[in-house]
């Protein structure tokens, strides 16, 4: 997949499903900032209600295990490497960063000394949707510019619901639910030109 896009995730199997949602999501780039976008939709306020949300706390912070609960998410591989990070994010603000030296192995947090904190720039919630943008400002400042490939993303959000948790992706390569297989990063982020 090339170019710029608002894409359509889709859930694995039916697991938790919650009925009558739908979910895009879209990234860019712009310098060394990463911009997420995600929309999470439904076809009435029944089905939009039957997502569990986290509550909201006295402010955005650092949280682990974020993906327990409804969260947007994004991975990142590195360019001739077995390494990415992973992003979450949850809708009330609170975030996490971690990186892989390999497939799930050798997870370290990522220091904030060298780049902000993740940014949620809006989150905007109807009776039937939600859409919030997220900008990671500096991140791609943490290496070389050319270390990060951005042609293969990983775009993904859990949804907890009164149905169980599901599990989104562009793309599910595993037999499980698996947001960290490389064949699943699929998405590739436009650079925004500066005006």
């Amino acid at each position: 997949m090339t170019g710029h896009s608002r894409v359509t995730l889709k859930p694995f199997g039916e697991l938790g499903y919650p009925p009558g949602c739908s979910l895009q999501a879209e990234a860019f780039v712009s310098g060394a900032d990463l911009h997420l976008r995600y929309l999470l939709s439904a076809l009435d306020s029944t089905s939009f209600d039957s997502i569990v949300f986290p509550n909201a706390g006295s402010g955005p912070e650092r949280q682990n295990e974020l993906w327990k609960e409804t969260c947007f998410e994004c991975f990142i591989p590195l360019k001739n490497s077995e390494g990415y990070f992973e992003f979450n994010f949850s809708p009330n603000g609170n975030w996490n960063i971690y990186s892989f030296e390999s497939y799930r192995a050798q997870i370290t947090e990522v220091q904030v000394l060298s780049f902000q904190a993740p940014e949620l720039l809006k989150a905007v919630r109807t009776s039937q949707g939600f859409e919030c943008e997220i900008k990671l400002a500096g991140f791609l400042a943490l290496a070389h510019p050319e270390a990060f490939d951005l042609d293969h993303l990983g775009i993904t959000t859990v949804i907890k619901s009164s149905s169980g948790i599901s599990y989104w992706a562009l793309s599910h390569e595993g037999a499980k639910p698996d947001f960290h297989l490389k064949a699943s990063f699929t998405y590739s982020a436009k650079k925004q030109e500066n005006d």
